[in-house]
């Protein structure tokens, strides 16, 4: 019985560290679905000149519906649901307030406004998809390594 414990620690500790590799995918999957939808924003904006509220909704992402931040959006608003995702999308502080920004501002600017803040955003998000890309491969052996040892120094603590 003790070993199936120990067992079972070890599991967890590892599924813990396979978790946390997956998050940081999930992360980069989210933060290039921001930035189609920032696309998709500018191209609504020097097409159609189409409301808010219409472009917020006629956007499709799969790393959206994953995070539920296309039904944030569609409830709350845009704005809203970028402050709820702040840890999910674990992109630099400065990156995220610019995101912030221009949430908040949309809609509100004028035409010329509109399209140069969404070029300013999308060339922000791009360089942070880029870092994160850097460091992906990195952090993902990171985190299952250390879930893996982890949970092999817990059991070995514990017989």
């Amino acid at each position: 019985m003790k070993y199936v414990g120990l067992f079972l620690i070890f599991v967890c500790c590892t599924a813990a560290g396979m978790s946390a590799a997956g998050s940081v995918t999930r992360s980069l999957s989210l933060c290039e679905g921001m930035l189609r939808f920032v696309r998709h924003i500018r191209s609504q904006v020097s097409y159609y000149r189409a409301p808010v509220g219409e472009i917020c909704t006629s956007f499709e992402n799969e790393a959206f519906q994953r995070a539920g931040l296309d039904r944030l959006i569609a409830e709350r608003g845009f704005e809203n649901a970028v402050c709820e995702i702040e840890g999910a999308l674990s992109v630099e502080e400065d990156a995220y307030h610019a995101l912030q920004s221009f949430a908040r501002r949309l809609g509100s600017l004028s035409y010329d406004e509109q399209i140069a803040d969404c070029d300013y955003i999308a060339k922000t998000l791009e360089d942070a998809i880029v870092k994160k890309r850097e460091s992906i491969h990195a952090k993902r052996q990171i985190y299952s390594s250390l879930g893996l040892l982890g949970g092999a120094m817990v059991v070995l603590i514990l017989i």
